[in-house]
């Protein structure tokens, strides 16, 4: 019963006139609702100022991820192909002069960017491993007739002909030449 006496004391502090705090019908309470009982709220939730939201704003909601792949997409991209780029780098110093850095200078200045550039440690040590692990590589001579019928010499150093022989025919095909025997002589001075 204590709700009903507070429900009194509040009708009795309204004013007669009391307009409906909504958008869609300000007319007189008492025009509104002429039989029912009246239950009236406390004056500070029918008041008709405008009550302050305490929610986040949920602007992004699901689709926030359709914005954010065309910018990180191409990032990773680049930032995946230096990556491949510097395991190359450091496969070459490998072969070239061994895996310690102490004595490889050039893989020293390698590991050194590679820090710089916050290329992962399981990586680097990857690239490490496998240059120990990979066959040794030999070097071998494409020749090639390029564009505008100018005469190309490529030298390969691969651990695997095959796969240098239909890149580099893959990348002459691509821009407009082919490769070709027999356009140079070995010739040899002493």
């Amino acid at each position: 019963m204590a709700g009903a006496a507070v429900l009194r004391a509040l009708r009795a502090r309204l004013p007669p006139t009391l307009t409906v705090a909504s958008s869609r019908c300000s007319a007189p309470l008492e025009f509104v609702l002429p039989s029912a009982p009246c239950v009236l709220s406390p004056p500070w939730i029918t008041s008709s100022v405008r009550t302050l939201q305490l929610c986040s704003a949920l602007c992004a909601g699901h689709n926030k991820w359709s914005k954010v792949k065309h910018i990180k997409g191409p990032k990773d991209e680049a930032r995946g192909k230096m990556f491949n780029k510097f395991g190359m780098m450091i496969r070459i110093a490998v072969k070239e002069g061994g895996s310690n850095p102490d004595l490889n200078m050039n893989l020293a200045h390698i590991l050194e960017q590679c820090r710089n550039k916050n290329m992962p440690k399981a990586s680097i040590e990857a690239a490490i491993k496998s240059a120990e692990k990979a066959k040794p590589a030999t070097q071998h001579m494409f020749e090639a007739r390029g564009p505008g019928g100018c005469l190309l010499l490529i030298e390969v150093l691969t651990d695997n002909n095959n796969r240098s022989h239909h890149e580099i025919k893959r990348l002459l095909n691509k821009n407009g030449s082919v490769l070709a025997f027999n356009l140079f002589d070995n010739v040899s001075l002493l």
